[in-house]
């Protein structure tokens, strides 16, 4: 299968739409149970997303030509519609009160457009982290590592490796991507579970 039959019927039906179903299911029904199993304990928990095929969709598959997506009509941004399933995670995690970090590989450079995308979505967060070490995207592991000693992290989705690694102890989730159209799961990145 190539990626444009994996994402072909996007944002509505196709591979790639259930696949996503099946994680907002997941991970609505994982987020909901841990919090109503410990929200008397005083603790305040963070969840980590990604941008870029994670919360947004860049159209891997290139079905859209010339990636006329709404709010393309705003100038001097770089702006792509959400990923419904994923979004809506976020937007449960706010509604919940879950401090919510973002951390993208985006260069600083374009930190204008994500956090205008964001806004549009109507996707709040409480801090945002671009890529120091542009185009290296392992500095996220790092910063998840750092996170974590002062973070009490329980989720992390990202569509890349390192949207997962340098965390232990929290349910991690690796999205499709255009280089491997799987998506799995870990709670101790050790083992890892297709979904």
């Amino acid at each position: 299968m190539n990626i444009q039959n994996f994402h072909m019927g996007w944002p509505n039906a196709g591979i790639y739409y259930n696949k996503l179903n099946k994680i907002y299911t997941l991970t609505c029904n994982y987020i909901t149970n841990f919090i109503s199993y410990n929200k008397f304990n005083g603790k305040k928990y963070t969840v980590i997303f990604d941008i870029d095929d994670t919360l947004v969709y860049t159209d891997p598959g290139n079905l859209f030509p010339n990636k006329k997506f709404p709010y393309n009509w705003l100038k001097n941004y770089m702006l792509f519609p959400e990923i419904p399933q994923i979004a809506s995670i976020a937007k449960l995690c706010h509604k919940l009160g879950l401090k919510i970090i973002i951390i993208t590989a985006r260069p600083y450079s374009s930190e204008k457009s994500s956090i205008k995308n964001l806004e549009l979505l109507g996707i709040y967060y409480d801090e945002i982290y671009h890529n120091k070490d542009y185009p290296d995207i392992n500095f996220k592991i790092k910063l998840k590592e750092k996170l974590s000693k002062k973070e009490n992290i329980i989720l992390s989705i990202g569509d890349q490796w390192p949207d997962l690694l340098g965390l232990t102890k929290c349910l991690c989730i690796k999205l499709p991507s255009y280089d491997d159209f799987n998506a799995f799961y870990t709670y101790n990145n050790q083992n890892y579970y297709l979904i």
